[in-house]
């Protein structure tokens, strides 16, 4: 069961993170991506430089870990002022995958506000778990991934679980609210188990004038079930 969620898991984010890409290609060829809070290599990093075309950029930032040194020249480490200053760069999306059950909830709520207010053109795409209504012991056997073990032995097991215990779909989607961003259709789980759900936000306004709506709700929801409605703050 905990293996089949995981493969589940990264495919609907694969496929998810896809269908983004190409809908904001459909008003700009060239994107500016930032994978926040990527850690040394991860997964959505992984996903990115999968399914980005040779003109998008990607920018890497990650205050607390290691990064792995990029190698293609379209993507680069980016620092605290890139992204949060007047000066800072309008990314297109930007992806938080498994960053809150990293932080506590208010610094979550800190970064979520600040992408919010500097960063009102960007979507976000949100990753996290949804366990809260699982046992300790249920997480721990749940979340199994190198990764996840490794993350585990670093916080031992009742901080590790605790922290993956933080939200359900419904709360995850009321956190993201909560620090002002408009929500596109529901939190989606990304896997049959309700292990993991994405959130996806809708940006305050475009970078330049779209030849077609930003959000195109055909392709994102056939990509991940998800219904076209927004919530307001």
């Amino acid at each position: 069961m905990a293996e089949a969620g995981h493969e589940e898991a990264y495919t609907r984010q694969c496929e998810l993170t896809r269908a983004l890409i190409h809908t904001h290609h459909q008003r700009k060829p060239d994107l500016d991506l930032l994978d926040y809070g990527c850690g040394w290599r991860g997964v959505q990093r992984v996903i990115f430089e999968g399914t980005k075309n040779a003109c998008d950029r990607l920018a890497l930032f990650d205050p607390i870990c290691d990064i792995h040194q990029p190698r293609s020249p379209n993507e680069r480490i980016v620092e605290n002022p890139e992204i949060f200053s007047a000066n800072s760069i309008p990314f297109d999306l930007v992806a938080l995958s498994y960053v809150l059950c990293c932080v506590t909830p208010e610094e979550g709520k800190r970064i979520l506000h600040d992408l919010h207010v500097l960063q009102p053109q960007a979507q976000l795409l949100i990753v996290d778990y949804t366990l809260k209504n699982r046992s300790q012991m249920e997480v721990l056997n749940l979340l199994t991934s190198r990764e996840e073990t490794k993350w585990r032995q670093r916080m031992g097991d009742q901080s590790f679980a605790s922290t993956r215990r933080r939200f359900t779909a419904e709360s995850f989607e009321e956190f993201v609210h909560a620090a002002g961003h408009r929500i596109q259709g529901h939190a989606a789980p990304l896997d049959t188990f309700g292990i993991r759900a994405a959130v996806l936000t809708v940006p305050e306004h475009t970078i330049a004038a779209p030849a077609a709506p930003l959000h195109d709700p055909i392709k994102l929801g056939a990509a991940f079930n998800m219904t076209s409605t927004t919530s307001s703050p």
